[in-house]
């Protein structure tokens, strides 16, 4: 490290005092890139709709529940009764007097996007090809079979969807477009 950087972090550190609480919200890539619509809420109310990667929020100092979702509730049948969704994470955030608290949350279906990206390509072989009969068959019992294992999974694990990491630095951190 050069001095006059040593000497710019410690005129940073100085100057602290113009320095504001700044909660930053990215979204790390995944295999799916188009651009889902996050809710975030904080203390349990709606803060607003990331449609971009990163948001930047300024707060006060304090502690908060900050929460991320997507997906909503569906009304099912003519009497109405819902059926939630929505595939959520919560992380308590404390957020110091100046500088950054970054939060980066990603999805945990790495090895399901893998698997129904095959998937996707073998269906789409198979709607110009045919297997023969006993292949077929197989084929679909396995297809079939993941969905359903992933559909339960993602049932049970809805409420703790996204692993949510959480860092603070005097720096502002890198923008993501």
């Amino acid at each position: 490290m050069s001095i006059s950087t040593k000497l710019q972090i410690e005129k940073l550190i100085e100057d602290s005092s113009n320095l504001m609480a700044v909660l930053v919200i990215t979204h790390k890539d995944s295999n799916f890139r188009l651009p889902l619509p996050y809710q975030v809420f904080i203390n349990g109310k709606f803060a607003g709709v990331m449609t971009k990667p990163q948001a930047w929020l300024q707060l006060p100092a304090g502690k908060y529940v900050v929460t991320i979702c997507f997906g909503g509730t569906f009304r099912i049948g003519k009497r109405g009764k819902m059926l939630d969704l929505t595939l959520s994470s919560t992380e308590v955030v404390n957020i110091a007097d100046v500088g950054y608290t970054c939060l980066e949350f990603q999805n945990k279906e790495r090895w399901w996007d893998i698997l129904f990206s095959i998937d996707l390509i073998v269906w789409l072989i198979l709607m110009f090809f045919t297997l023969p009969h006993p292949w077929n068959l197989i084929y679909h019992i396995i297809s079939d079979g993941f969905f359903l294992v992933w559909l339960i999974r993602l049932y049970v694990v809805r409420k703790r969807y996204f692993s949510i990491e959480t860092t603070q630095s005097i720096y502002p951190p890198k923008q993501v477009k």
